[in-house]
């Protein structure tokens, strides 16, 4: 299933957190009016289930929850489990589709300079990432944390955001980048291949 955005207004993110579960610790249950949640487990494994769905989020999977349905553990974690978690909301419309919506990049037209035309962002509800993908991710989601979770401690530790609000939006913005690209077609033909290698190269010898 993806979730489809359709922007302008692009998501914001509402803050950052890490999470660390002991053996036997179980994901709370809660239905979040207006908030996506955002998972990506970077070490054990998490039991979640969402919509009646349940997932198994392992090392490098990621799993967004959204707003108004009732999600929870369904099993108690069987190793000590890391994940991160984002909140974020949108104030624009959304619908759940089978498929993602690739809106492409149109030439530009002199009637259109001074206005933008909708156009869609389409996450994949759950999914897998690369290795490279899992360092960025880590990397990105780290730098927002402002709220973290350690079940081995009776409370959660809040912090001040090290960067600013705008650098934290757009570390949100890479982060959906990442979760789109995961399925993105190459929609390069033949034709379009060869041209941008000749371009590429066309000074070289063909020695």
């Amino acid at each position: 299933m993806y979730i489809i955005f359709t922007c302008p207004p692009l998501p914001h993110l509402i803050v950052g957190g890490k999470s660390l579960y002991r053996v036997g610790d179980l994901h709370l249950r809660r239905i979040m009016p207006s908030t996506f949640d955002l998972i990506f487990v970077t070490a054990g494994k998490l039991y979640l289930e969402e919509n009646s769905q349940k997932y198994i989020l392992k090392k490098g999977e990621f799993l967004i929850l959204p707003p108004n349905r009732l999600h929870k553990g369904y099993k108690c974690c069987d190793e000590a489990t890391d994940f991160f978690w984002l909140h974020f909301y949108t104030t624009g419309k959304f619908k759940y589709m089978d498929k993602p919506i690739y809106d492409k990049n149109h030439k530009q037209k002199a009637n259109y300079q001074f206005t933008k035309e909708p156009f869609h962002i389409s996450l994949p509800q759950h999914g897998s990432l690369t290795a490279e993908q899992q360092s960025q991710m880590a990397e990105y989601m780290n730098t927002i944390v402002q709220v973290k979770i350690d079940k081995t401690k009776p409370k959660k530790d809040f912090y001040s955001s090290t960067v600013s609000q705008l650098k934290s939006q757009q570390l949100f913005f890479s982060i959906l980048s990442i979760l789109c690209d995961i399925h993105e077609p190459n929609t390069k033909n033949v034709a379009e291949k060869i041209y941008e290698h000749f371009s590429l190269f066309y000074t070289e010898s063909f020695d």
